[in-house]
């Protein structure tokens, strides 16, 4: 989840972006853009020069953020097959992904 208000949020895409390859060989990624429209986000991409290679969906009204509470953003949410939330990340934690991933499995 995140924002098109902070430097952060472009930073943490980009290294979505770059290794999205790699964490999605068995796991699938979702980006939420809160609080922005899909004309927003659209252009908040062309601004910022970023192609994702993720979907991205949009949040105008910040409903995520009712449903969990968020300490920080940008936030990574990992979800069970289920649709269980399992973690609440602040901003993208890469490394501890990378170790999820390389493990073969998420261990919560």
């Amino acid at each position: 989840m995140w924002s098109g208000t902070c430097i952060g949020h472009t930073e943490d895409l980009k290294v979505l972006n770059s290794n999205y390859e790699k964490l999605t060989k068995d796991y699938h990624i979702v980006s939420v853009a809160i609080f922005m429209t899909p004309e927003g986000v659209k252009e908040f991409l062309q601004k910022v020069e970023i192609n994702p290679k993720f979907p991205i969906l949009a949040d105008p009204k910040g409903n995520l953020t009712e449903i969990e509470k968020l300490i920080f953003l940008p936030a990574t949410l990992i979800f069970d097959s289920e649709g269980k939330l399992l973690n609440n990340y602040p901003r993208f934690p890469l490394q501890r992904l990378m170790s999820f991933v390389k493990s073969d499995g998420f261990d919560f």
